[in-house]
């Protein structure tokens, strides 16, 4: 009878238990968990950084193409909403063509929505530039911290 129950239990000791599987998968969805919120964050810290710099790069065109023309004013995006005018003003002089398809949300007031990651508002109306970075097309959108120029 002893030689019956210790094959039982030899064979008993190969697998696993229900209880050690649940504690497996636990912590793997557990692991899970985490990488999925580090990667939206660095998704989050990456449109920041594009944003920062799509809007620095813009003011120093303006800047360069004020400079330049001996103008007093910049290029106004005012008359036309639309992005073409104040962008093509700096095309190819100032801004490598192609311009960049993110660039196509740049205008004097937030335009109507599209996929973009941000929305980069030009103010052009005073004797500086304004620009401004905004993660929603809304009017009542909060700006994008840190992405001024």
């Amino acid at each position: 009878m002893n030689a019956m129950l210790k094959k039982l239990r030899k064979g008993a000791d190969k697998g696993f238990t229900l209880i050690e599987l649940l504690i497996v998968v636990s912590i793997m969805g557990v692991l899970a968990a985490i990488v999925v919120f580090s990667v939206n964050n660095a998704r989050q810290t990456a449109v920041n950084k594009s944003c920062v710099s799509s809007a620095t790069t813009l003011a120093q065109a303006l800047d360069q193409y004020k400079a330049n023309a001996q103008a007093v004013a910049y290029p106004t995006a005012a008359a036309t909403v639309a992005a073409s005018s104040l962008v093509t003003a700096l095309v190819p002089n100032y801004i490598k063509s192609p311009i960049p398809a993110i660039w196509t949300g740049v205008a004097a007031t937030l335009p109507t929505p599209t996929t973009a990651d941000y929305y980069l508002k030009v103010d052009t109306s005073g004797t500086n530039v304004a620009i401004t970075g905004y993660a929603d097309w809304s009017s009542t959108a909060s700006p994008i911290s840190g992405c001024t120029a």
